[in-house]
């Protein structure tokens, strides 16, 4: 079943037809001749690409299936799924959460495709607030530095309501872009800008 999935997308890239595919059925090809065997310069030797572009379609045809609806739906552009789908590699928020404020930014504007404007920066606090917040936990280091050098795979700390607060507010600052003190936009009206 392999080889003749390995077969059909030779075929496919050695069509004159190939570059008029939709974009999704191309990284699907790329993927089925990378699973074969073949290194992405040589898919792109075949495709007449750069091995760059077939890394690239090789990250479209690995996205989970929500991505996969933006982009078949021209929702997104393919670039911006790439940029969001290596910062969720990065340990960024969900390339799908990210994307799907694009689209509802979007639409808010009343465009039907989202457009790099729609994108929200992370929004860090102020030197001032980082710094208090950074100080708020000073007190950890020591217990989490002692647990660390005994090799510890699991470590137990006490930590403070307080301190708490200060860790939940700098996670959803990394994680999610919102600003400590505000409220994160609800998830279901992400999940709904999926469907």
């Amino acid at each position: 079943m392999a080889n003749k999935r390995f077969d059909q997308a030779m075929e496919r890239i050695q069509s004159p037809s190939f570059n008029d595919m939709p974009l999704l059925a191309r990284a699907d090809t790329f993927k089925e001749l990378k699973d074969g065997g073949l290194l992405n310069k040589e898919i792109a030797a075949l495709a007449k690409k750069t091995p760059q572009h077939v890394e690239q379609l090789l990250i479209l045809a690995t996205a989970e299936p929500g991505v996969r609806r933006l982009i078949a739906r021209e929702q997104v552009t393919y670039a911006m799924v790439i940029e969001a789908v290596r910062d969720e590699r990065r340990g960024g928020q969900s390339a799908l959460t990210a994307l799907n404020r694009m689209v509802a930014n979007a639409r808010e504007a009343g465009r039907s495709r989202a457009m790099r404007r729609d994108l929200e920066p992370v929004k860090l606090p102020n030197r001032r607030t980082l710094i208090s917040m950074l100080t708020e936990l000073t007190p950890l280091r020591a217990p989490i530095a002692e647990q660390l050098d005994a090799g510890q795979d699991e470590m137990s700390i006490s930590i403070s309501q307080s301190q708490g607060r200060v860790l939940v507010s700098l996670l959803d600052v990394v994680l999610i872009g919102k600003r400590p003190g505000k409220k994160a936009r609800s998830s279901a009206r992400d999940a709904k800008g999926a469907m």
